[in-house]
């Protein structure tokens, strides 16, 4: 009890309090992100809003705990009602590359506040997702041209509208945050 004491005096057990709940936080809006789906006819892929809450977790998490998000919410995606019935299978591309980008993502913006720098590691994360996502679901349906028309291609104009508003959220709120320095 004395050690929980003396760390919450110093406010390292306040701290990981505040991360882990910071973790858990994007890994729930990720999957909250999963539930809202628009079915495309024509691709066994819905559109959602993962990749919005997977890219504010990279930037803002860090290379370290942004994954970590991941891949609590990969097994919160797991017992989701529907999960072994539904395109779970062959969104595992996905998910994975959801993992990858939250890291490279968390490694490039850094502390950045640079809009420019925001949006191009975002712009890697969302490739790495599609790389890792249709390397999967070809493998899945045994088509690498119907992977990309179906797994990829329909998703780009929403991605870049969700990386856009996710680089805005990021950049705006470290420049609200921390002014910069005087010199």
């Amino acid at each position: 009890m004395r050690t929980i004491t003396q760390r919450l005096e110093s406010g390292t057990l306040a701290r990981s309090l505040a991360l882990a709940g910071a973790v858990a936080f994007f890994a729930v809006c990720t999957a909250v992100g999963a539930q809202v789906r628009v079915p495309l006819p024509f691709s066994p892929i819905p559109v959602t809003g993962q990749t919005l809450f997977v890219l504010l977790a990279g930037a803002l998490l860090g290379r370290k705990l942004g994954p970590t998000s991941q891949l609590l919410y990969a097994g919160i995606a797991c017992v989701l009602p529907g999960a072994a019935a539904g395109p779970l299978h062959l969104t595992v591309g996905y998910i994975v590359g959801f993992g990858v980008a939250a890291y490279l993502v968390g490694t490039l913006v850094g502390e950045s506040r640079s809009y420019p720098r925001v949006v191009g590691a975002m712009a890697l994360g969302s490739l790495v997702i599609y790389l890792l996502g249709a390397a999967w679901l070809a493998g899945a349906t045994g088509s690498i041209s119907g992977a990309v028309l179906r797994g990829v291609l329909p998703f780009v104009p929403g991605d870049i509208v969700k990386l856009l508003l996710a680089a805005g959220i990021v950049t705006l709120g470290r420049r609200a945050s921390r002014p910069p320095s005087v010199r």
